[in-house]
């Protein structure tokens, strides 16, 4: 199962809709050949996101807003928050009232026992017309209504305590 389905399913089991919004792009190859067998061009994939970032679009009937999530593995966090601020649209998705979070799954457990994946969740928030970064905690698994209250807590190399930051 991929990160991005591991979000789908978290998604659904609190009551989210979600759309994936990564789709693939194909382009003819550089340099420009055909196939020597049957003339077909030969093309090259990559994957485009919405808005340069977001790879799924969810919304819940009882959060105000449209949640725009990046998804990626434990390790590559950092550069998928870098992607989110790069993107021209993050701040006026932001101030619309949106919320944008970026989920990372990695395999967490005590040493010596079974491994289960974990998600880690930070969410975006705007600070001196900039983005910042903070971890959103589930206080239980349990319970669907405070799974989507969220409580928030800065990131230590953010340098921003969280009753500074203003959404």
């Amino acid at each position: 199962m991929s990160p991005q389905e591991r979000s789908h399913a978290w998604l659904k089991e609190r009551g989210y809709v979600y759309a994936k919004t990564e789709f693939p792009v194909h382009i003819p190859a550089k340099p420009f050949r055909r196939c020597a067998a049957c003339g077909s061009v030969k093309t090259e994939m990559f994957r485009r996101d919405l808005f340069k970032f977001v790879d799924i679009l969810a919304v819940h009937p009882e959060v105000h807003g449209v949640t725009l999530i990046q998804v990626t593995s434990g390790s590559n966090r950092a550069s998928r928050c870098a992607k989110v601020e790069e993107s021209p649209a993050a701040l006026p998705l932001l101030r619309a009232g949106n919320t944008i979070e970026v989920h990372s799954w990695r395999k967490a457990g005590p040493r010596g026992k079974t491994k289960h994946w974990k998600l880690s969740r930070v969410a975006a928030r705007i600070f001196n017309n900039s983005i910042r970064w903070q971890e959103v905690e589930d206080t239980t698994d349990d319970d669907f209504e405070t799974q989507t209250s969220l409580a928030l807590h800065s990131i230590p190399d953010a340098g921003i305590p969280a009753d500074s930051v203003h959404s």
